[in-house]
């Protein structure tokens, strides 16, 4: 089962779009998530049981609401009749997220006899190496742009290029990634690296991290760049408590890196800058930060949302509010959204119910699980992740693994540094 799962994520971040109709109906990692769930609802079934705890139960209930929901919308003409058939490939997406998230946070009890904390640490690995791919392939198709027609089978057919002009300012992306997500998913991995950096202490973790901070300015994704900063340097802190030294000492590694970057590079700090005075001049004429983060459109939205709330929502049509609770809201009701928060943030209720003070790798996981869910939340009030297809099935399988560590208590031992060799 290791191995599906560990395929199934390298699909993800590598779909192959299947087309129906002229519309990219299915990916690749989609059909990896069914066959994996097949695998591992067989196997449930042959321990006896389906359901494990509420936390599953909430999920299948969450699934029934978005098939109710959309069902609903399409048999009483909600939605035009021309977004019925992307009604139904936002569900595909929605459900195949959700059973992905269920295999992996059960994958201790398909597999008693492994450590769930080695697992969860060997996907954070391996999502951190993927999301450092992706970066290096926006780099070398921006330096060579030939290479993005080998890379065409991996683009959604609305995906034109990785540069998107915006504010006069070039942002980059990939074919997974938009710009915004791309901000978002490596701000909030930041924990992770500097976990790994830190207790592994190899010099692939160094370059990981240059390449998330090389990835942030390519996007130009200003919240992504403040929750990147304040993320590595809240870890760095945290992680090094019992060797300050190899904190400043990494810090300092890290900041010649990004700085050499930007000085072969000055057109990153230029859009940085460009994007960034932009945010200040509409700061200086409206009175609302949090209007300003979400286009000036947030009290339109939501009134949108309050005078058309009902208990099952509208259906998975995309309407980027730019905000998870009021998309969520929106499409899938009173009953789906408090069923999804619920899920959601279930997982930092054991992390914090579990908290220890012991120093040890256990304990410092499990703060940058949390970490990391505190991150991904703080931007989703400005996005939301359910939007495409890959990103929507990468952030569920992270929430997976946060709740895999989050449900068992860290065991005794010592501290991180000393345990790797600190001194």
């Amino acid at each position: 089962m290791r191995q599906a799962i560990v395929i199934t994520i390298i699909m993800i971040f590598f779909p192959v779009h299947i087309s129906y109709m002229g519309k990219d109906a299915l990916t690749s990692g989609t059909i990896c998530i069914l066959l994996l769930f097949a695998a591992y609802l067989k196997q449930m079934i042959s321990q006896g049981r389906v359901i494990n705890d509420k936390i599953d139960a909430a999920t299948y209930m969450l699934i029934a609401v978005g098939m109710l929901s959309t069902f609903i919308a399409i048999r009483t003409g909600t939605i035009d009749s021309d977004l019925n058939g992307h009604a139904v490939r936002q569900l595909a997406s929605f459900v195949t997220a959700l059973l992905l998230f269920v295999v992996i946070k059960n994958y201790k009890q398909m597999n008693a006899h492994e450590n769930a904390h080695e697992m969860a640490e060997k996907l954070v690995k391996l999502i951190l190496l993927l999301v450092s791919v992706h970066v290096v392939i926006t780099i070398m198709v921006i330096k060579f742009p030939q290479i993005e027609n080998v890379l065409r089978i991996f683009y959604a057919k609305e995906t034109q290029s990785v540069i998107r002009e915006y504010e006069d300012v070039e942002r980059y992306r990939s074919f997974v990634f938009s710009p915004e997500q791309y901000g978002e998913i490596l701000a909030a991995l930041s924990p992770f690296v500097v976990y790994k950096l830190v207790k592994d202490k190899i010099i692939i973790w160094y370059l990981v991290f240059l390449l998330f901070a090389v990835g942030l300015m390519l996007s130009v994704t200003r919240s992504g760049i403040l929750l990147f900063m304040f993320g590595s340097i809240v870890s760095y802190y945290y992680f090094s408590k019992e060797n300050r030294g190899l904190a400043l000492f990494s810090i300092a590694i890290s900041a010649v890196l990004i700085s050499a970057t930007i000085a072969f590079n000055p057109v990153l700090l230029d859009n940085m800058t460009q994007r960034f005075r932009l945010a200040g001049e509409a700061y200086s004429s409206r009175s609302s930060i949090f209007e300003i983060a979400n286009r000036d459109t947030m009290p339109e939205f939501w009134q949108e949302v309050i005078s058309n709330i009902s208990l099952v929502g509208h259906s998975l049509v995309r309407v980027d509010f730019h905000n998870l609770f009021l998309t969520t809201v929106h499409q899938i009701g009173i009953i789906g959204a408090a069923l999804f928060f619920l899920i959601l943030l279930f997982p930092l209720m054991g992390l914090i119910r579990h908290r220890s003070r012991m120093n040890n790798p256990q304990t410092y996981l499990r703060f940058a699980c949390l970490l990391f869910m505190l991150l991904f939340l703080v931007n989703e009030l400005k996005f939301e992740f359910t939007r495409i297809t890959s990103y929507h099935q990468i952030c569920w399988a992270l929430i997976g693994v946060v709740y895999l560590v989050s449900r068992y208590k860290p065991e005794g031992g010592r501290g991180l540094c000393r345990q790797m060799g600190g001194k």
